[in-house]
């Protein structure tokens, strides 16, 4: 039996079960940073707008207080506002229509109606971002009113953080996920391998192992097992055609030969039995010294060989 070659040893990146959990991992990493994307956009956007909402709205009833008590009941209202503000968070400025500040905590502010981003330059490097909004006042005069956007920052921080630990846990989820499904596809391969090689090895009866789930593996279990019936069916037919065969051919060269001895003339021996024949001579001996009467239709005689070569055995009749 030829031996079969040795398989090469198949590398462990590789594998099939490698792929599977490097696709579910990378899969897992992307669905995490795509969902924790759209969190922290829709976070921190709502905190903007809910800052953005807060200043129009103080701008609004400054603006009201204007309107009903001039410009001293905004300044009146903004030194109340900065009195009462504990986070320090809220920024205002009051200037009146030569751009002298009458109030508020601005030393000064772009003129331009509407928002704008504003930036404060503090002790040791320290900056302070700012979202401003101006507008001008009833009867001269400009207004503005700012609130410090770290918080909104903060939160980002937070959310960065919090999406680092989440990724970490997804990462490591995804990992054990597609160790669990590398192992099952390995194993599922493993055992059709086996079984395959038990068939290689002779045992052609063998099948595949066949779940009751019927994923594609067990799918392809049957194809297979189906391929090694219809193999077995055929060898089994193969040997029977055969030994019909030489059952048939069993009498016919018997007979045959029993026909060639007894041409060859072979002399009995007292005892009824024939002598046995010399090795030299053979059959084609035989068949080159016999007589035409003892060939068939189609005999002729072999051409005489020299007398160098010519043999000594002595003749088969």
């Amino acid at each position: 039996m030829p031996v079969a070659p040795a398989e090469p040893t198949t590398r462990w990146w590789r594998t099939t079960a490698f792929r599977v959990t490097l696709l579910h991992l990378l899969l897992t990493l992307l669905g995490t940073a795509a969902l924790s994307a759209v969190a922290w956009w829709a976070t921190t956007g709502f905190a903007l707008r809910q800052l953005a909402q807060e200043v129009e709205r103080d701008a609004g009833v400054l603006i009201q207080a204007a309107r009903l008590g001039g410009s001293r009941s905004v300044a009146v209202s903004v030194e109340a506002r900065l009195a009462a503000d504990r986070s320090g968070t809220q920024y205002y400025l009051m200037a009146g229509p030569d751009g002298s500040r009458i109030a508020g905590n601005l030393a000064r502010a772009p003129r331009a109606a509407g928002w704008e981003n504003l930036r404060l330059e503090g002790p040791e490097a320290q900056a302070t971002e700012l979202l401003a909004f101006g507008t001008a006042l009833p009867g001269g005069g400009f207004l503005v009113v700012a609130r410090d956007v770290a918080p909104v920052r903060q939160l980002e921080s937070l959310l960065l953080g919090a999406a680092g630990w989440v990724g970490g846990a997804a990462m490591l989820l995804g990992l054990a996920g597609g160790l669990l499904m590398g192992r099952g596809v390995t194993r599922r391969a493993a055992a059709m391998d086996a079984a395959l090689a038990r068939v290689e090895a002779g045992e052609i009866g063998h099948r595949l192992p066949i779940r009751a789930g019927g994923d594609e593996f067990d799918r392809l279990a049957r194809r297979i097992n189906a391929a090694l019936d219809r193999v077995q069916s055929l060898m089994q037919t193969l040997r029977q055609v055969t030994d019909d065969i030489a059952h048939d051919l069993r009498t016919p060269l018997g007979r045959l030969r029993q026909r060639l001895e007894g041409r060859c003339g072979r002399p009995t021996t007292p005892a009824g039995a024939r002598r046995p024949r010399p090795p030299s001579a053979t059959a084609s001996n035989c068949w080159r010294s016999s007589p035409p009467c003892c060939g068939s239709p189609r005999w002729r005689a072999a051409p005489a060989a020299p007398a160098s070569r010519r043999s000594t055995s002595p003749p088969c009749w």
